[in-house]
């Protein structure tokens, strides 16, 4: 059995390299196939994610909610999650064959991803069943194996000249499925439909709550970027986009932390809520200080790296820099009190919290989309942020003080 040190750095590390392959694949998309064929890439892209957002919330944040303090949880519960997660590829692929079926342009890049859906979104269950289990290093080793031949591959068919978007990711694809099968058969637990249709009733009170988070928050940022894009102009909404995948990686570590940090403060809150709140605090207190000084690196970077970056539109998303740190500052400290909820099983708190965000992200959008200026916007959003970080951590407070030291069995 690891430390919790340990086990942090292993799914931290491992977090890393699940992006890092994500990353690879889209920018080596981006650098060989033409505007054309990157839109419909980026539009397959986009459904991974939701897909893979979707099945987060109803199979992995239950199961490292609910069996991160037992021990070895993964060979016991492991088929209900990932039979769960691959029927949710199933019938997410199905449609996105039916999609792929009528688009003009382009149609094999959603046939790929129709084909890859089951096995990444199995492979990524998988992960977070080594979390749970305190095995972390097991999901970094199965990350190395979907990498390692991705990566050969990659590199082939680039010096053949062969690069499509959907031949990329088919690779991507493929290799994700060869090692969610791996650890299948390492663990010698295939996923269950029928297994996954009792996890979905059993952890339907967390699950569901889960889902709805998910839903609102991509939802209201989603609708940001187009009422800038319609009040501002296409330039503004991609230099805003631009602004944000600066910052990307700090994002990235929010996950990472999110998801690597619930089983350890789920272990941490059955026997100490203070002791919980208070590693919460610094935890938040520590991933503003991260954002505030990478912002402040990005924004004090010279022009010729920016624009070798992000091209022309550098010069428009350096200004937003400042606001758009301050955003992604005040996540980390909402991301703290995020795994705080999570940690008591306190859904229908982070429910009413992540529903209230993405009313204020709505509002703050709407209040300052008249000026017609990207940065007003971006600076409204900024203190919608904080807003919202207020009544999370209101939420995580009250949840602490109406259940005490008992963690919450559902909410």
């Amino acid at each position: 059995m690891t430390r919790p040190a340990s086990r942090v750095a292993w799914g931290l590390a491992d977090q890393g390299l699940s992006s890092l392959t994500n990353f690879a694949l889209a920018s080596l998309v981006a650098r060989s196939v033409n505007p054309t064929q990157f839109g419909a890439f980026s539009i397959a892209l986009t459904i991974y994610f939701i897909a893979a957002g979707a099945s987060r919330s109803l199979n992995v944040e239950p199961l490292l909610v609910r069996y991160s303090a037992k021990s070895a949880p993964s060979h016991r519960v492991a088929p209900g999650p990932t039979g769960s997660a691959t029927a949710l590829g199933l019938a997410a692929g199905v449609g996105v064959a039916v999609a792929g079926a009528l688009m003009p342009d382009d149609r094999y890049t959603f046939w790929a991803l129709a084909g890859c859906l089951p096995g990444v979104l199995l492979q990524d269950t998988w992960r977070y069943c080594f979390v749970a289990a305190r095995r972390p290093h097991l999901a970094l080793m199965n990350d190395i194996i979907w990498a390692l031949p991705m990566a050969l591959l990659f590199w082939l068919i680039v010096v053949h000249h062969r690069s499509t978007s959907a031949l990329l990711l088919s690779t991507w694809g493929i290799c994700g499925t060869a090692a969610g099968m791996v650890a299948a058969v390492g663990e010698r637990t295939l996923p269950s439909p029928r297994s996954g249709y009792r996890w979905l009733i059993s952890q339907r009170d967390l699950a569901l709550r889960y889902l709805g988070e998910f839903t609102a928050a991509n939802g209201s940022m989603q609708i940001s970027v187009f009422v800038i894009a319609l009040v501002a102009g296409l330039p503004a909404a991609g230099a805003f986009r631009g602004g944000l995948l600066l910052l990307a990686p700090v994002v990235v570590l929010y996950q990472g932390a999110r998801l690597v940090l619930v089983p350890e403060v789920v272990r941490t809150a059955t026997h100490d809520t203070h002791r919980a709140l208070s590693s919460l605090v610094q935890l938040g207190l520590m991933l503003i200080a991260i954002a505030a000084v990478w912002g402040m690196l990005i924004g004090l970077m010279p022009t010729t790296l920016g624009t070798k970056l992000l091209g022309s539109t550098w010069d428009g998303a350096q200004p937003l820099i400042p606001p758009l740190t301050a955003m992604i500052a005040l996540s980390g400290l909402e991301t703290a009190a995020v795994i705080g909820l999570r940690s008591l099983a306190a859904a229908r708190h982070s429910l009413r919290a992540r529903i209230f965000e993405g009313t204020i992200t709505l509002l703050a959008v709407f209040a300052s989309a008249p000026t017609g200026d990207v940065l007003v916007i971006a600076w409204g959003l900024a203190i919608g942020y904080l807003l919202e970080t207020t009544v999370w951590w209101h939420h995580l407070i009250n949840a602490l003080q109406q259940y005490g030291k008992r963690p919450y069995a559902a909410s």
